[in-house]
Parts: structure tokens; sequence; C-alpha cells
């Protein structure tokens, strides 16, 4: 599964073109499911990947988590335990956190200004509601919307 060199070393290219690869379905799947497949399968389980991102911290995407639990939940929610990783030279954040007790993970890329999350129905739950998001500096300020909110079950 994994391209490794001779001395051991996993192929930073392998991780660049799965991220791509996250990109291109992020904007164009209506399968939500497919992005967070990837992530997980290839990019999540591997130490040598998590270590090369850094702890990164954004108000903007805790108040798009919020926004999309209010939307799925329609109630007031709170984002709790956050823990972003922000992969610098790939332009893309991945994280976790919980929102009003329910496991999300989430996934956001700067440069395509898009991002998903995926919350679970329950706190122990394996089924998950998918949202797509988009967030865009306006004029020096900045601006997030929710778009295409779907309630999925995950696959």
């Amino acid at each position: 599964m994994w391209h490794v060199s001779i001395d051991g070393r996993e192929n930073m290219c392998s991780y660049s073109e799965k991220i791509r690869e996250i990109k291109r379905t992020l904007a164009s799947s209506d399968d939500f499911n497919v992005a967070f497949k990837t992530f997980f399968d290839f990019l999540d389980d591997n130490p040598d990947f998590m270590s090369r991102g850094k702890k990164y911290k954004d108000r903007i995407l805790k108040v798009l988590l919020e926004t999309v639990g209010h939307s799925v939940f329609n109630e007031k929610v709170s984002v709790t335990k956050l823990r972003l990783i922000l992969m610098e030279g790939e332009q893309f954040i991945h994280g976790a956190c919980l929102i009003n007790g329910r496991p999300a993970a989430v996934m956001f890329c700067p440069d395509i200004e898009m991002g998903l999350v995926a919350i679970a129905k329950s706190p122990f739950s394996d089924e998950m509601h998918y949202a797509r998001i988009t967030a865009t500096v306006v004029t020096g300020k900045d601006a997030a919307s929710l778009s295409h909110p779907l309630h999925r079950t995950r696959q």
C-alpha cells in the first residue's frame, strides 16, 4: 500500500497525490464518504504523515462546525475538543472534535476554499451526517457558508 524507499521513508509524493485526489473528490463528487475513506484508508493511519502536520487554530472553521451542527440537529450546538492539523505545503487542514458530544471529523482545503464535515448521528453511531463547506475571505473580512448540507448514512 505504501511506496517505501530503500532507506524506509515513505514517499511524500504519494501523500501529495492522495491529497490532490481528495481535493478532486471533494470538489466534484456527491458521495462525500469517498473523500473521508481516501483520507482514513491512506493517510490517517500513517504516523509519518500525521507527524508532518502542525497544530492549527482557525475560528472560521469552528464557526462552520457550529453552523453545520445546528443545521443537522436543529439545536444550539457546542463544539469541543477541536484539534486541527495543518499540512502547510499541501494546503490541507484535517481534524476532529465533538459536536454536542457526537464525534465529528473535518477536512478543509484553503486553496480551493472547500471542506467536508462528517458528524456521527449519535455519540456511539457509525451512521454519519455529511456537509460540504466553503469559506472565503471577502474584502479583508472572513465570510463562510454551508453548502450542500446532506444527511446521508455512511455506506
